[in-house]
Formats: structure tokens, sequence, C-alpha cells
């Protein structure tokens, strides 16, 4: 996990709650530019990501966000903003429950090759429709560039009294699998962010005296930026996070849970390498 919740007695606790649902599946491909600049493997997690927007594109449930054109603007690498358009740009309709991978290859030669994914995925509407008066508002606060070890807050505002939540998703360094940060595993009272009605931030202002949000450039990748995905997560009722949860399986159990008693906000930013 790059992006590390600093606090002194942490712990998450969770319960898992599984669902089933018709199958709708769709062949989608995904490809990315094999710049040198990137490893084999974060090219060809790139191309998973593109081939499963292609396969929401296909069911007529991608739309495209406000966070990923304000990543954009304030990122000049291509293969960041590029990333982001691909991690940001679905999951907001519907979702996908299953995916089967056929194929992965390389494609071209020299500045032309591209990494290429193949997949047959289960893509499914929500069972139910979002409340239109249920509003939530979230953003990172400064720049969406952060350095390593930089603190990182969030400001918000809900006009429902809901319960809020954190996740981060690291695309670089563990693929799509999303992490709770808050609330905490063991569940301590300082920080607990329920009934919220109006303006809140994470951390909290009494909770910022116990813990930090941090920054935190993920080992084993060679580029000196990398983009990852804060998720705010607003529930009208309790809604149980796992301390780490593939995409699929947390769609699946927020589509139990009913679309109108939740809204999600995807804050994408960007990490600088500590020279």
């Amino acid at each position: 996990m790059s992006l590390s919740l600093v606090i002194r007695f942490l712990a998450f606790a969770c319960t898992l709650i599984s669902s089933s649902a018709h199958a709708e599946w769709f062949n989608a491909e995904g490809r990315h530019p094999y710049s040198r600049s990137i490893s084999e493997e974060t090219c060809f997690s790139a191309a998973f990501l593109a081939a499963k927007k292609d396969a929401m594109s296909k069911a007529g449930l991608e739309r495209m966000l406000s966070s990923q054109l304000e990543i954009c603007s304030d990122t000049v690498e291509n293969t960041i903003c590029e990333l982001h358009q691909q991690t940001l740009s679905y999951y907001d309709d519907g979702f996908i429950a299953g995916i089967e991978k056929i194929s992965e290859r390389r494609d071209g030669e020299g500045y032309n090759e591209e990494c290429v994914v193949s997949i047959n995925a289960d893509v499914q509407k929500f069972k139910s429709q979002p409340d239109a008066n249920f509003a939530l508002r979230a953003e990172i606060d400064g720049s969406r560039r952060k350095r390593h070890g930089e603190s990182v807050s969030i400001s918000g505002e809900t006009n429902v009294s809901s319960d809020i939540q954190l996740l981060g998703w690291y695309p670089h360094s563990d693929g799509d699998y999303f992490s709770t940060i808050i609330p905490n595993i063991f569940e301590i009272k300082f920080d607990e962010l329920n009934d919220v009605l109006g303006n809140f931030s994470l951390p909290s202002t009494k909770a910022s005296k116990f813990y930090e949000i941090t920054a935190q450039f993920p080992d084993d990748v060679e580029l000196d930026e990398v983009s990852e995905v804060l998720i705010v997560l607003a529930t009208k009722k309790r809604f149980t996070l796992l301390e780490k949860e593939s995409a699929e399986d947390f769609h699946k159990r927020l589509n139990d849970f009913g679309r109108e008693n939740w809204k999600m906000q995807k804050l994408g930013y960007s990490i600088l390498r500590d020279k």
C-alpha cells in the first residue's frame, strides 16, 4: 500500500457479504504504450484497466468524471494522465462483477510497441437507482501532486446524514484492489465519522492530533511519479469495509446494499518520488 495511514493504535474489523447477480458478459480489449520508462508489469496493468474501461463502454456505462480532468491539468507526464483516465472513468452507473483474462501480449516494435490485454467481463447495472436528493462533495486540499512524505487531507460536504469512510486505490502497486484508510481497524473512537451532516474533513480537526495521512511512494516502481486514487464513501447507514477487497467484490456488495443508500467520490492524485 503506497498511501499510508500513520496512526498510533490501528486495526480493521470487517464482515464479508457476498452477492450474486445475472451475468452479461462482454469481450473487451485494452492497450497501453510500452514506454521504456515503465516496467512491463505496469504496462500490462494499465492495459488491463483499459480493457475494463472498454467493457464498461460496450455496456453503455462509461461516464467521464471531473476528477479525471483535474488531475490531468496538474500532471505533466502523459502516462500518469492516461492511467487516471482509465481508473476514474468507470464504476458510475454499473460495475464489473467478474473477469476472465483471455490473453496478454505485446504488439508492435520500438516506439510503437503496446501492451495488449483481452478479457471477458461480467458487467452489471446497479439493481436500484441513486437518490437524486443525496449529494456528496469531496476534494483533496492543495495540489493534487504530492511529494513523498507530504501530508494529505480532504475537505467535503454532504446534505444527508451519512457515515463517511475513506479507501485507497493504488494501481501501480496493488492492482485493482481497494484498501481501507478510515475507519481504522481497531475501531478507536477518536475519528468516528458517523451521522455527518454538512462539512467534514479527513482527518478531522480533533483526530489530526492522533494521526495523519501521508503520501508514500511505492517500492519497486521505476517511475518518478505515480498516480493513485482516494475514494470517499458516504452511506446513509452502516456499510462495513474490509481491510482490503477487490474492486469487483466491493461493488457487488454496494449493489446489494442499494444504490440509493450511498454516494462515492473518486479523487485522483499523484506522488512524486523523493529525490
